[in-house]
């Protein structure tokens, strides 16, 4: 029993560290008693017996959450032993959600954001943590792929069309989506005799080979000295356009 009369009180402080901008949103709770309060405080009114710390999570703008640590806690508090509680808050991250099209599957193109970015397969995508913000969008102007065959070995060329959007909002909790496109390949210049064209890349058979003429040519050797006689030799000669 009380002889004072009255309820007996103690000292709590609440301690935030790290703090939203602004502060945060806490309630400090006991019998018939009820506190609510921003930044680090100490109150010394505080009834003893059991007392329960809230923490709420709190948007500080449209994109950034904030999120307590430890949301909440209770404990029991006597009057010659003062409680000092700690609570933290953590920006809550949103995600970013990276594609790539026009490309072949073994294609890879570096798309990033800002500070984020991934290396991301053609026709296929990969996604990345970030914290809330405005971040200007990019990606590889150009992929190279390296092919082989039919003993001949070529490069595959990709180009970039496009990035969307140009700059990409990224809200906690939440996926932000980056697109990009490339066309290709680009093609190159094939060669025969003075025919030119554009061609895309790869393994080409050559053209069977073409007879232009053909001629004979005719001439006599005589035998070497002491010998006698001699011999007619004839060649055939042609030319071929390969």
């Amino acid at each position: 029993m009380n002889p004072w009369g009255r309820c007996p009180t103690g000292i709590v402080t609440a301690a935030l560290d790290p703090a939203p901008p602004g502060g945060g949103d806490l309630t400090l709770g006991a019998r018939n008693y009820t506190r609510t309060f921003r930044t680090t405080s100490t109150f010394t009114d505080v009834p003893t017996g059991l007392v329960r710390l809230e923490a709420r999570p709190l948007w500080t703008d449209s994109l950034t959450l904030w999120a307590p640590y430890p949301p909440s806690w209770s404990g029991t508090l006597y009057a010659f032993h003062p409680l000092t509680l700690r609570v933290g808050y953590s920006m809550v991250p949103g995600q970013i959600a990276f594609s790539a099209s026009g490309l072949p599957g073994d294609a890879w193109a570096w798309v990033g954001a800002g500070g984020y970015g991934a290396l991301v397969p053609g026709g296929g995508g990969a996604a990345v943590e970030a914290l809330p913000g405005y971040y200007r969008t990019s990606a590889d102007p150009g992929v190279s792929v390296s092919r082989a065959g039919s003993g001949v070995s070529w490069v595959e060329i990709y180009t970039l069309q496009g990035v969307s959007p140009p700059e990409v909002a990224v809200r906690s909790t939440e996926t932000a989506r980056v697109v990009t496109s490339y066309t290709g390949p680009l093609p190159g210049t094939l060669c025969e005799d003075d025919n030119r064209r554009q061609v895309a890349p790869g393994a080409y058979t050559a053209p069977p080979s073409v007879l232009v003429g053909s001629w004979t040519e005719s001439y006599t050797e005589s035998c070497p000295p002491g010998q006698v006689g001699g011999i007619t030799v004839t060649e055939w000669w042609a030319t071929h356009r390969v």
